[in-house]
């Protein structure tokens, strides 16, 4: 970096905010707006990138997709059905119209709108609160694939939402978005500096 009179030529980040550093009374307001906007940044990535669960729609597809439905009986001539995948015994006509879910558990995004974060002039957190939808299973989701006791496979919410959808979804984001974070920080260490009469280039 060069610093002639009032002009201060940027040359790199870490000089950038090393001449920061000089001036205490621009550095931590630059830092908390950077913060918050890297926050934000890094929340909207981890949404996207986040697993999703079905919707009852999408559910209820999948169930129709199966070859076979095991015709267990009769019931006072109304067709018993057993579904081997959830286990479960019910009454109704084969086919389309039959394949309805038991389930009432759908919450498509809990974990998605979960994602939040904090900043200030020190950085930024990004997590999932244990007492948000999303907290109790946040941590499975996030570092237990392919691991014992953990998951395997995409469901289908996470499928249609696209392969970026998968597990590590907040350390990805924070990784895939360095470059971003360094701009914004760069951003706002420029409009500190020019506030207090700095031109820089």
């Amino acid at each position: 970096m060069l610093n002639t009179g009032n002009t201060v030529i940027v040359r790199g980040a870490d000089e950038f905010m090393a001449m920061m550093r000089g001036i205490p009374s621009a550095v931590d307001g630059a830092l908390a707006k950077a913060g918050a906007r890297i926050r934000m940044l890094v929340i909207s990535r981890a949404r996207l990138y986040c697993p999703i669960s079905p919707t009852k729609a999408q559910y209820e597809a999948t169930l129709k997709g199966r070859k076979k439905v095991h015709h267990f009986g009769e019931k006072s001539g109304v067709p018993i059905f057993f579904d081997p995948k959830t286990g479960r015994v019910r009454l109704g006509a084969q086919g389309r119209a039959g394949i309805k879910s038991t389930r009432h558990d759908f919450n498509p995004g809990g974990l998605m709108l979960s994602i939040t974060g904090e900043s200030g002039s020190w950085g930024a957190s990004i997590f999932v609160p244990l007492n948000s939808a999303g907290g109790v299973y946040a941590n499975y989701i996030h570092n237990m694939k392919n691991k014992e006791g953990g998951w395997r496979k995409r469901g289908i919410g996470t499928i249609m939402k696209g392969p970026q959808a998968d597990e590590r979804f907040i350390e990805r984001a924070v990784s895939d978005t360095q470059e971003a974070q360094r701009v914004i920080l760069l951003d706002e260490g420029r409009s500190a500096l020019m506030t207090r009469g700095f031109s820089v280039k």
